[in-house]
């Protein structure tokens, strides 16, 4: 989202052979993080309702696990990309990320997309702006 709240652009990865899910939402902040590079956004407040991956980005706890490289790898990300700030979301308030992802589970595939939300998002996005 901008800073008037519109959405963007977004991602979804289909990911496989994961052992747990904090490992598939530390994927999903290295893969989001790669798109915000890509994009050229600044300034970046980074959501996500994995309250352990919020905490190691924000360097309130240590994390020794499988997905240690991963975060090691999106602290560099963030570092290039500059003004970063990661913020816990509950998963009510995220209804849009939540839906992204089922549709990358339920359609097999990865999904992306630059400018407005394809139609399947738009009340989400909507609702989610509303929350704000």
């Amino acid at each position: 989202r901008n800073s008037r709240g519109e959405a963007v652009a977004g991602a979804s990865w289909l990911l496989t052979h994961l052992h747990d899910a904090t490992t598939a939402e530390a994927i999903a902040l290295q893969r989001g993080l790669e798109l915000l590079e890509d994009l050229g956004c600044q300034p970046v407040i980074v959501e996500s309702d994995s309250l352990e991956i919020i905490q190691a980005c924000n360097g309130v706890i240590e994390i020794w696990s499988p997905y240690s490289a991963i975060l090691a790898d999106c602290f560099q990300k963030a570092l290039r990309i500059g003004d970063v700030s990661f913020t816990h979301c509950p998963r009510e308030a995220n209804r849009l990320a939540h839906n992204l992802a089922r549709h990358s589970f339920d359609s097999n595939s990865t999904f992306v997309w630059d400018g407005d939300p394809p139609g399947f998002l738009f009340s989400d996005t909507v609702d989610d702006v509303t929350l704000i």
